[in-house]
C-alpha cells in the first residue's frame, strides 16, 4: 500500500563538476529610466506596493518616491556565504524557491552542474550547498542550522550596512481543509465449526467489506463472492465445500457454526489469554515556509519584502483496545483518520535605507524529500498458536513471537546484531539493560553491502519535552539520521504530502501516534518498505515502572517494532533463527540464556 502513495516518486539528479565565478552588480542611479523600469517591475517588491488598493489610503507617497529607490540589475545578484553562516547575518533573504536555487542562483555562484536535491525538515531553510555531498540542496524547515559542511546561497548581495527601517505589515489568511482517510484492517480465517465470539472478536459487518477487504486479506481474493441472507449465518464465511466466499444475515441468528463454512472475522485470533491493543494512527505535522527578497544598493537604499507562509496539518485519529482469551488464527485492524490544515500567510514589507559597503558572496541549494504515514497495528504480548500471521513482533524484553513460536533473548549489552538480513538490506539492534530487564533502543539499516543507510534511536530527553515549547512538526521521542545523505539529522516530521525518503528499492516514512504518550510527548513510528519485508518501528515507554519508578519508564523508553515477511525463505540473521527458519547457530542459542 505504501508503493501506491504519491510521494513514492523518484528523486531526480543530475552531476558535473563544481564551478565559480565572480559575482556581479549593476547600479544605476535615479532617472527617467529608473522610473519606467521600476513601473515595468509590478511583480516585484515596489511593484506590489505601487499598484496596492492602499495606495489609495496613505501609500500615495511610496509612488511618488519610486522614482528615488535604486533599480536592482537584470541579472539578479545571489551570494554563497561561508560555512557558519546564515543570510539573516547580512540582512539578506533566503532564496524562496527550489527553481531559482537550480537555475539562476546555481548558475551564478559557479555551481553549474552539481547535483540538486528538494529535502523539507531537515534543519535548513532556502538554498545551501553541502561540500561533502557536492550537492545543491533546498528546503524548508522550522529550523535554520549552521554545519561545517553547508554554505547557504543567498538571494542579493552580502553588505555590511547602517540602517534606518520603516515597516508596513499586510497579512492574510487562507485556510485549506483536507481529510485523509486510512483503511488498514487485519482479518482471520478461523476453523471449521468455530465462530468469531469464540475469539472474542467481531464479525465483518456488511458485504462490502466481507468482498473488498476481508476476503483478499485471507488470500481469497480470486474466489467468487455472493450476497445471500437467510442462510442460517450472519456473517462474512468461505464455504469451503463451494468455494465461494458468502456474506449473508439472518434474523435472530449469529454465530452459527458448521463443518463447511469458515468465518472470516476482524481481528487476531490467538490462543491464551492476551491483550490486543489496535492502534489507528494519524499524523499531526506543521510545515513553515518564509519567502524574502532583499534589494541593496550601494548608495543607500534597501527594500525588503518577507512572505511567510505557515501550514499546520491536525489530525483525528482512533485506538481500539481489546482484550482477548482464547484460541487460533490471523490478524485485523480497521481505521478512518482525518486531517485538517490550516495555511496563513503574512507579508512584511521593510524600506530601507542604508549605507553600505558590498562584499563578495556564493550560492548553495538544498533538495528535501519528506514522508509521513498513518500506520495501523496489531499485538500481543501473550503465547499464539494457529496459523502463522502475516507479521511478526519484537518488543520488551526482548521477546519475539512468530506463529506459533513464542522466543525470550538478550542482546549483548549496546551492541549492534543483525537481526534480520534480506538480499535488499540488512536490519540490526542494539540493547541497554537495567536490573534484570533489557529493551531495543538503538536500530540500523543497512544496504546488502554494509553500506550504512539510516540509523534510529531513542532520545534521552524525553522526560523535558514540553508540547509548548517544541516545534509542532519536531522528533520527540526519536533521533533520525540518514547515513546515507552524509549523516543528516532529520530534525522534523515530514508532512503527509511531501515526497518519501528512497534508498534503492527501500522506502521511508515517518509519523505520530498522538494516541499513545511516553511522558508528555507522542509516541512515533517508522515504516520501511522493502520488495523482501515492511518493518513498523514504534517507540515506546517501558513497563513494570510505578510509583516512585514511574520515571524510569520514560528512561528506558524503547522501540517495539512489527515484521511483515514477504520472502521468508531469503532471509538470514537472529531473528529467522529464534523462529525456526533458518538453523540455530551457537551464538543465538546462547543469546537464549539469561545473563541476570
Amino acid at each position: 500500500w505504501l508503493k501506491r502513495a504519491p510521494w513514492l516518486e523518484a528523486i531526480r539528479h543530475a552531476s558535473a563538476p563544481l564551478q565559480r565565478r565572480p559575482l556581479r552588480m549593476l547600479i544605476r542611479f535615479p532617472s527617467r529610466r529608473c522610473a519606467q523600469h521600476t513601473e515595468a517591475r509590478v511583480g516585484g517588491p515596489v511593484g506590489q506596493f505601487a499598484t496596492h488598493p492602499l495606495r489609495r489610503h496613505g501609500l500615495a507617497w511610496l509612488a511618488a518616491a519610486l522614482p528615488l529607490l535604486f533599480e536592482s540589475a537584470s541579472a539578479q545578484d545571489y551570494t554563497m556565504l561561508n560555512t557558519g553562516e546564515l543570510c539573516s547575518d547580512y540582512a539578506v533573504p533566503d532564496i524562496t524557491s527550489s527553481s531559482i536555487c537550480f537555475d539562476q542562483a546555481r548558475t551564478h555562484v559557479g555551481l553549474t552542474g552539481t547535483q540538486t536535491l528538494e529535502l523539507d525538515g531537515a534543519g535548513f531553510r532556502g538554498c545551501v550547498y553541502n561540500i561533502d555531498a557536492d550537492r545543491l540542496m533546498f528546503g524548508t524547515s522550522s529550523q535554520q542550522l549552521t554545519l561545517n559542511s553547508w554554505r547557504y546561497v543567498c538571494d542579493g548581495v552580502a553588505t555590511t550596512t547602517t540602517t534606518t527601517t520603516n515597516t508596513i505589515m499586510l497579512i492574510a489568511t487562507t485556510t485549506t481543509v483536507s481529510t485523509i482517510y486510512v483503511d488498514r484492517q487485519i482479518y482471520s480465517l478461523i476453523n471449521h465449526n468455530e465462530n468469531c465470539a469464540y475469539y472474542q472478536l467481531p464479525d465483518v459487518s456488511n458485504s462490502s467489506e466481507c468482498f473488498d477487504h476481508a476476503a483478499p486479506y485471507v488470500g481469497l481474493s480470486t474466489v467468487t463472492t455472493i450476497a445471500l441472507d437467510g442462510m442460517g449465518f450472519t456473517g462474512c464465511v468461505y464455504n469451503t465445500d463451494n468455494n465461494l466466499v458468502l456474506y449473508g444475515e439472518t434474523p435472530g441468528v449469529s454465530g452459527q457454526t458448521s463443518n463447511f463454512y469458515k468465518y472470516i472475522c476482524r481481528g487476531y485470533a490467538t490462543t491464551t489469554t492476551t491483550t490486543s491493543t489496535t492502534t489507528t494512527t494519524s499524523v499531526t505535522t506543521t510545515t513553515t515556509t518564509t519567502n524574502t527578497t532583499t534589494f541593496t544598493s550601494t548608495t543607500s537604499s534597501t527594500s525588503t519584502t518577507t512572505a511567510t507562509t505557515s501550514t499546520t496539518s491536525t489530525s483525528t485519529a482512533t485506538t481500539t483496545t481489546k482484550t482477548t482469551s482464547t484460541s487460533t488464527r490471523t490478524t485485523t485492524t480497521y481505521t478512518g483518520s482525518s486531517s485538517t490544515f490550516t495555511t496563513s500567510t503574512t507579508t512584511t514589507s521593510t524600506l530601507t535605507r542604508s549605507t553600505t559597503t558590498t562584499t563578495s558572496s556564493t550560492s548553495t541549494t538544498s533538495v528535501t524529500t519528506s514522508t509521513s504515514t498513518v500506520t495501523t497495528m496489531t499485538f500481543t504480548t501473550s503465547t499464539r498458536t494457529g496459523t502463522d500471521p502475516p507479521a511478526v513482533f519484537v518488543g520488551d524484553d526482548p521477546l519475539t513471537f512468530h506463529g506459533d513460536v513464542t522466543k525470550q533473548f538478550w542482546l549483548p549489552d549496546q551492541t549492534f546484531v543483525e537481526l534480520l538480513v534480506t538480499p535488499e538490506l540488512r536490519f540490526l539492534g542494539s540493547a541497554v539493560n537495567f536490573r534484570s530487564e533489557q529493551w531495543i533502543n538503538r536500530l540500523a539499516i543497512q544496504g546488502p553491502a554494509g553500506e550504512p543507510v539510516m540509523h534510529v534511536a531513542v532520545r534521552s530527553d524525553i522526560a523535558e519535552y514540553k508540547p509548548d515549547e517544541a516545534a509542532a512538526d519536531d522528533f520527540a521521542t526519536l533521533n533520525v539520521t540518514l547515513d546515507w545523505l552524509d549523516g543528516m539529522p532529520l530534525t522534523a516530521i515530514p508532512p503527509p504530502e511531501a515526497f518519501a525518503y528512497t534508498w534503492g528499492s527501500v522506502v521511508f516514512a515517518f509519523g505520530r501516534l498522538p494516541h499513545f504518550k511516553i511522558g508528555e510527548a507522542a509516541a512515533e513510528v517508522i515504516v520501511i518498505e522493502g520488495t523482501s519485508a515492511r518493518i513498523v518501528v514504534t517507540s515506546t515507554a517501558a513497563g513494570r515502572f510505578e510509583g516512585e519508578e514511574a520515571h524510569l519508564a520514560l528512561k528506558y523508553a524503547h522501540l517495539d517494532f512489527v515484521l511483515h515477511m514477504k520472502q521468508g525463505d531469503t532471509c538470514e540473521g537472529v531473528l529467522p533463527e529464534l523462529w525456526g527458519l533458518r538453523p540455530m547457530s551457537n551464538r543465538t542459542l546462547a543469546m537464549m540464556e539469561t545473563p541476570y
